[in-house]
């Protein structure tokens, strides 16, 4: 049987002028690296998940959030890792505005960022994960911000 490792994690929709921001990973697992995701992260032990989010989002993209984000929807799903282990992954997913478009991406984590229209998102290479967020709550989902 594998090995399941558990980690509990939030990611941001953060929209600015009608247009949602993307980072492209920078990894050393293949099945990562290259792709664009929300930012977010890993939840610290003993963090509230909304702290955590403010301080993932600070980290990576170096904006302060002046909004309070709106709670979507928590998912779940399971990466198999190269070692034959299960990664468990929980992702509580919120959103918000900003009017901030000067974005300084976290060195090692990021390699590029965009604010990218609803529409081209299905031309992007995205995480296996972000799929059903996306279509939930960008390409089919309720009015944007």
């Amino acid at each position: 049987m594998s090995r399941i490792v558990e980690m509990f994690v939030v990611n941001m929709l953060l929209w600015r002028e009608g247009k949602i921001l993307l980072l492209r990973r920078k990894d050393d697992n293949p099945m990562w690296d290259k792709c664009w995701h929300f930012p977010g992260g890993k939840i610290e032990e003993g963090e509230d998940r909304f702290l955590a989010l403010h301080r993932e989002v600070k980290e990576e993209t170096g904006v302060s959030l002046a909004c309070r984000p709106e709670f979507l929807e928590t998912v779940s799903y399971d990466w198999k890792m190269p070692d034959g282990s299960i990664r468990r992954c929980h992702v509580h997913c919120y959103r918000g505005k900003t009017d901030v478009d000067d974005i300084s991406i976290e060195e090692g984590k990021a390699d590029q960022y965009l604010w990218a229209d609803p529409k081209e998102i299905a031309s992007l290479r995205v995480l296996d994960s972000m799929g059903g967020i996306l279509d939930r709550w960008v390409t089919n989902g309720p009015p944007l911000l």
